[in-house]
């Protein structure tokens, strides 16, 4: 059963009317200096970005492509240094997930990490959140890079369809028993334990 303060809390960071994504000038500027010359996209990035109502985005030192929370997303810095489409894919991706976060609130993924569920339906019910999101993100991701005027768009693949049953089953198995370990009653709480455990310590 969801919980109704954090459905609540969930929804009150999102943005409302005309507020502003905290950090989107710095992380646009970080994209401008590692593409500048695909600066015709970034209007139609930012604008996307902002329909999500993603509260705050930033990059970071992860050791993962990006990960996406109710209050935050944050994507990897070592995107900046691969191409402009695999960046344009992996940003438009996680705010595939702002997007479920603004329509459905913070628990539309609880399920997984905190209800009896048998192996199979788990794994189902990731996949088709990942699914979706990797096909918003192809589908937007060739658009913004229209804008950039590149004629001959590349070939850009779902990522999940690609990732093995087994291995969406080892991380969600995990999560879970680490939520247990760690007395992690919300899933406020267990995204915060994986950003943390995805974070580089330097």
């Amino acid at each position: 059963m969801m919980h109704f303060e954090t459905m609540l809390l969930s929804l009150e960071m999102r943005l409302q009317g005309d507020e502003q994504t905290r950090g989107l000038d710095v992380f646009m500027n970080q994209l401008n200096n590692a593409f500048h010359d695909k600066w015709r996209s970034f209007a139609a990035l930012r604008k996307i970005i902002l329909e999500s109502k993603c509260p705050e985005i930033r990059f970071e030192n992860i050791r993962a492509l990006g990960i996406s929370m109710g209050d935050k997303c944050i994507i990897s810095d070592g995107v900046l240094r691969s191409s402009f489409a695999h960046a344009v894919y992996v940003i438009l991706h996680e705010i595939a997930h702002q997007m479920q976060y603004t329509k459905y609130g913070e628990e539309f993924a609880a399920a997984i990490f905190m209800n009896e569920m048998a192996d199979d339906q788990m794994i189902q019910m990731l996949k088709k959140i990942e699914l979706t999101a990797d096909r918003y993100a192809i589908a937007k991701g060739k658009q913004v890079l229209r804008n950039a005027n590149i004629k001959d768009l590349p070939v850009t693949r779902s990522h999940y369809k690609s990732v093995d049953d087994a291995m969406l089953l080892h991380h969600i198995k995990n999560v879970r028993e680490n939520a247990k370990k760690h007395n992690l009653n919300t899933i406020m709480d267990i995204n915060e334990w994986i950003y943390n455990s995805i974070r580089s310590k330097l």
